[in-house]
Order: C-alpha cells, then structure tokens, then sequence
C-alpha cells in the first residue's frame, strides 16, 4: 500500500480516523475505570485492547509513560508492520523514524526476524533469517506528531519509535488487516535469544500510575 495512489489505503485511512473519533471518550472511561487490560509491548510501552472492528481492524491504546517502560532488553526497535497503521495522538508528541532496509553481503549487517503469527494474545514467535540487512533513515528528521495530529503507515515501512523516557505520549492505533503475503519484520543484532515470549501484563502498580499520568495529561 502506498500514501496517495492507492484507494484501500485512503479508504482505510477515512474508516480508522472515523472509528477513532467516535471511540475517544469510550477509551478515556475504559482506562479510568480499570475495565481494559494492558500488556507491556516488548519495545517498552504500554498496549490496552478497545475494540476489533469488523473489516477495518484492531483499535488499541499505546501509552509511554515518564520514566514507566519495561522493554525487552534486546529487541529489535526497528520493525514494519503486515497491516497498515492509523494512529491519532492524543497527549504529547509523537515521534518516530523511518527506514529504507536493503539485504548487504557485510557480515556486521543487522539480522532480520519474521513474526509467525499467533493470533491476538498468542505469544510473539520470532525467527532468524540467514540474510543481513541495512537500514538508512529516509527522513532528513525524526517525523514529529504533536497532540492532535494524526501519522499513518503503510505495510512493509520500517520505523522505530523515539519517545524519551522522561515523555508522556499516548495515541489511539487502528491496526489494519493484514495483508496477503506481508509479513511483520523487525531489524536489529544477530543472536536475539527471546525468540518465543508472552508478553508481561500490567501489574496492578502500574496501572494505577499510568491512569494517573494520563489524567493529568487530560486536564493540563
């Protein structure tokens, strides 16, 4: 899928700012009530599931609190995805990079790894490719989303995140469906040893102080 010649795509860009707008305040009493489960993802942010949309795709919570992430030491940052993204930010800025990734014959090269799927809630399934990769950022400058702005991503479009740890972001995703014959990849060192995990649940604690977080981000 690309930006702008493709109409899936800009069709699914309209059905996901759509679903987003009707879901903010269902997401704001879903979170202050304690009434959706958050998962840790392994690059070290907070995942809570809203709702799976039929025919337009998972709609999720992504919350990096100050100084609360609990990441995977290791795990590779730069990834794409086999959908395409939707993501509305809702506190803080956004930030991201993104990358052209091409195989290289150099033996440092990074190692890419192939998700199998699993499923929602399946473990995350990893598998080493032989191959070695580059990865030269496209963008002269990290692509910076500020509150109430929204970014989109096509499939297949590597990228990283880039939120310090001392920032508040939060932004409601629409994970699109997935795309015959595209598989997520992630890019990082050679010899990644958690190649089959599940990820950690929120523990009560940390709930507790991510909803503080965010609802003083909301009445700021």
């Amino acid at each position: 899928m690309t930006r702008t010649d493709d109409e899936a795509y800009r069709q699914f860009l309209s059905l996901a700012e759509e679903a987003v707008r009707e879901r903010i305040s269902v997401v704001h009493a879903m979170l202050r009530t304690g009434s959706v489960a958050g998962t840790w993802h392994p690059n070290g942010f907070a995942a809570f599931e809203i709702e799976l949309v039929d025919g337009l795709g998972l709609i999720r919570l992504h919350i990096w609190a100050r100084h609360l992430r609990r990441s995977v030491p290791g795990h590779p940052e730069i990834h794409s995805h086999s959908f395409p993204l939707y993501s509305r930010v809702l506190y803080g800025t956004y930030r991201e990079n993104q990358y052209e990734a091409s195989e290289t014959r150099a033996t440092a090269g990074m190692c890419a790894y192939r998700v199998v799927p699993t499923g929602r809630g399946g473990p995350d399934v990893l598998r080493p490719s032989e191959s070695r990769y580059t990865a030269t950022p496209i963008l002269a400058e990290n692509a910076v989303f500020p509150a109430g702005s929204w970014h989109d991503l096509p499939a297949g479009v590597f990228h990283s995140t880039l939120i310090p740890p001392d920032d508040f972001c939060a932004t409601i995703a629409v994970l699109g469906r997935h795309l015959p014959g595209v598989t997520d990849v992630l890019l990082g060192e050679a010899g990644f040893e958690q190649l089959n995990r599940n990820r950690a649940r929120l523990t009560p604690a940390e709930l507790i102080e991510i909803r503080r977080q965010f609802d003083a981000e909301s009445q700021a």
